[in-house]
């Protein structure tokens, strides 16, 4: 949905559905470029940017009132970063799994 409002050019629209799918998916974010361009090649005020936000901290609400910390709720992305061990492969079933965790970290890096 956002992809069809950001190429019929409604803005507020646009920038909703990529929070929301920001809210159901971190992948969301490799999508927010091409937003970014649009909103500079066409002038759009960069406040409207402030919307993006706004469906993720929604999204955040029933988990706060079931009695999540509001912290930890907030950060679930960045708290998913060091719940793999193994980040190369990220757990799935992949010949990465067999390497010890040094190795894998040495292949990495280069």
């Amino acid at each position: 949905m956002a992809l069809y409002y950001l190429l019929t050019e409604r803005i507020v629209y646009t920038i909703l559905f990529f929070g929301i799918a920001y809210a159901f998916k971190r992948q969301a974010v490799f999508v927010f470029p091409f937003l970014l361009l649009w909103v500079l090649t066409k002038r759009v005020p960069l406040h409207y940017l402030l919307l993006f936000p706004m469906p993720f901290l929604l999204s955040l609400i029933p988990s706060i009132l079931a009695g999540k910390d509001p912290g930890s709720a907030l950060l679930v992305y960045i708290n998913q970063d060091y719940e793999f061990v193994n980040r190369l492969s990220i757990n799935a079933a992949t010949f990465y799994n067999f390497l010890p965790s040094t190795i894998t970290i040495f292949i990495f890096l280069k």
